[in-house]
């Protein structure tokens, strides 16, 4: 009689990095974008999650977004485009995220929509029931526009060569993404803005940022 093993009632763990995220603004931008950058000095968005895509084609309704930053589904989160990723208290509040080891194509940002309970564990620079504005040099609060009417904020991770954003198994990836002033389009609309945001993504890994 021949006797055989059961076969095994679990499938081995798949192998996962780690990725710290930061967003904001180039650390020499220092003004909005196109006309506006005289005046405006922030550009605050509220976030209620970040995701990655293996694909650079994949589209909101698309299976197989990974969580990024899952936490501010219930405790959302408002970032400054204007202030240095680096050093900004909001990218700080972001912790670190495991994710399958892999090839990415694309982030995204999922902006919070109203009626929402509003940024946590912070003031909201929009003031009321307002997710997302600019804020002028003078303290005017203007609310934010985006083309489309999906409130989410898709950034590819390819770069020039087609070449995705690799997260290795038992390594941590620093992923910045900034915001790129010099290729954003703002347009003024009274009281409110108008924004079409262009991102520049910045990848570090664990080695080089020990190197530095």
């Amino acid at each position: 009689m021949t006797v055989s093993s059961p076969p095994p009632t679990c499938k081995l763990n798949e192998a996962n990095g780690i990725v710290s995220l930061a967003i904001g603004a180039k650390s020499e931008a220092k003004s909005a974008p196109a006309s506006a950058r005289t005046h405006l000095s922030h550009i605050f968005v509220t976030l209620a999650g970040v995701d990655m895509h293996p694909s650079a084609l994949a589209q909101e309704e698309s299976a197989g977004w990974q969580p990024l930053a899952a936490q501010l589904q219930q405790h959302p989160l408002q970032v400054d485009l204007l202030a240095d990723a680096q050093t900004t208290n909001s990218s700080a509040a972001l912790p670190d995220a495991v994710l399958p080891a892999g090839l990415y194509g694309q982030v995204r940002l999922r902006l919070a929509v109203a009626p929402a309970n509003g940024p946590s564990g912070g003031t909201n620079h929009c003031g009321g029931q307002t997710l997302h504005c600019a804020v002028t040099s003078d303290g005017r609060v203007l609310a934010l526009q985006f083309p489309g009417s999906t409130p989410n904020i898709r950034v590819r991770l390819e770069n020039t060569a087609g070449q995705r954003l690799y997260v290795p198994p038992d390594g941590s990836t620093a992923l910045t993404i900034e915001l790129d002033a010099d290729r954003s389009f703002l347009l003024p609309l009274g009281d409110s803005v108008l924004l079409a945001p262009v991102f520049h993504v910045n990848v570090q890994r664990r080695s080089e940022l020990a190197d530095n």
